[in-house]
């Protein structure tokens, strides 16, 4: 089963990175357990490569993407 996804409504740049490739995407996860603040940027790619008990929560996502960040 694929990660249901939604597109953004009005995007703007800076877009944020899907969970899985980090490439940046206008499109969300929508996953009915959780509420809209809690979704994390899906690309289409990997809706359909991963499950959606694959996908973090946004806790997770945040940490792993702010161990990304080089500090300066």
């Amino acid at each position: 089963m694929s990660v249901p996804i939604q597109r953004q409504d009005d995007p703007e740049p800076p877009y944020e990175r899907c969970f899985s490739c980090r490439t940046p995407t206008i499109f969300w996860t929508n996953l009915p357990d959780r509420k809209p603040g809690d979704q994390v940027a899906c690309c289409p790619g990997c809706a359909c490569d991963h499950k959606p008990s694959e996908v973090p929560t946004k806790a997770e996502w945040w940490q792993r993407e702010s161990s990304q960040i080089k500090r300066f």
